[in-house]
């Protein structure tokens, strides 16, 4: 799905089927992942594929899973293909779900950004006149 990464780096980094990693990944481009991953990924676009395994949190802008990924997902753009097994709390704007993707855990969909000429609130001044008016009760 992502063959070429949007920043230009080429092609993208692989880690192979016969590679276990435990601790952190992170890349400014693309990854795959067709091995075993236990610990945190960080990427551009994050490919899993059929033999890949994440256990751990994940962070992309775009997640294409053909495999197992575990744990926390946050992404913008996810596709679950058939053969995906998901199972986390996933925080994404969009996601595509191909029939027999295996999808379990909890969905959140972030708040959309403020238009730029929406008032902006001061949370700090509101919370002092709460404390304010309960300093007044008591």
């Amino acid at each position: 799905m992502y063959d070429k990464p949007q920043n230009g780096a080429g092609k993208p980094s692989v880690l192979a089927a016969d590679l276990v990693v435990s601790g952190v990944i992170a890349t400014e481009g693309a990854l795959e992942i067709n091995g075993t991953v236990e610990g945190e990924v960080t990427a551009e676009a994050l490919i899993v594929g059929r033999g890949g395994t994440i256990s751990g949190k994940v962070r992309a802008r775009r997640a294409d899973v053909h495999g197992v990924l575990q744990g926390d997902l946050v992404c913008n753009d996810l596709v679950l293909r058939a053969s995906s097994r998901l199972h986390a709390d996933l925080t994404c704007t969009t996601l595509t779900v191909e029939t027999g993707a295996e999808v379990e855990g909890n969905l959140r969909r972030p708040a959309p950004p403020a238009p730029p000429d929406a008032p902006q609130t001061l949370l700090g001044a509101e919370a002092d006149l709460a404390g304010g008016a309960d300093d007044a009760e008591g």
